[in-house]
């Protein structure tokens, strides 16, 4: 299925969501002319109208409290889910002996700040923390690498 036209005050994430939650789709592809819908069997002629009317009417409006709640209660679990591994992986480590109860606690307290945007949906913040967090003792370029790395993804993703 093929919309014929850009609508520039369409919030892609949101008709992308939108679609996602009302219909079975495969992909979709925007490019500057057009958005091309896949769907494993083409939908009703009349499923497309609804499509195609519910795209052409979107604005900037259509971004509901409601929806940007509803956006930040996903990030918010994504970020405590992540948090909930790296404490798994800090407390093998601990276990292992590959860092000491010292050097667990001067970890927790290096990303302090980091954890608490996360855990309460702020990404881009805490990407923009992370950055201003200083490699040191047992905090170590490869944990800021794979915990800077993670949230560089998550961002992309989901922003």
């Amino acid at each position: 299925m093929i919309i014929n036209s850009i609508n520039e005050s369409a919030d892609r994430k949101f008709f992308n969501k939108w679609l996602r939650d009302n219909y079975t789709i495969d992909a979709i592809i925007y490019s500057d002319i057009e958005v091309n819908i896949v769907f494993n069997i083409e939908p009703l002629q009349s499923i497309q109208d609804i499509i195609i009317n519910k795209y052409n009417s979107l604005t900037i409006a259509d971004i509901t409290t409601f929806d940007v709640i509803s956006i930040y209660q996903k990030r918010q679990a994504d970020g405590i889910e992540f948090f909930q591994e790296q404490r798994a992986h800090l407390y093998i480590k601990l276990t292992t002996s590959e860092i000491t109860m010292p050097d667990a606690f001067f970890i927790e307290l290096k990303l302090k700040n980091v954890k608490d945007y996360v855990i309460t949906g702020d990404w881009l913040t805490a990407q923009n923390e992370i950055n201003s967090v200083i490699v040191e003792g047992a905090y170590t370029q490869d944990i800021n690498d794979m915990i800077k790395g993670f949230i560089d993804i998550y961002v992309t993703d989901n922003y």
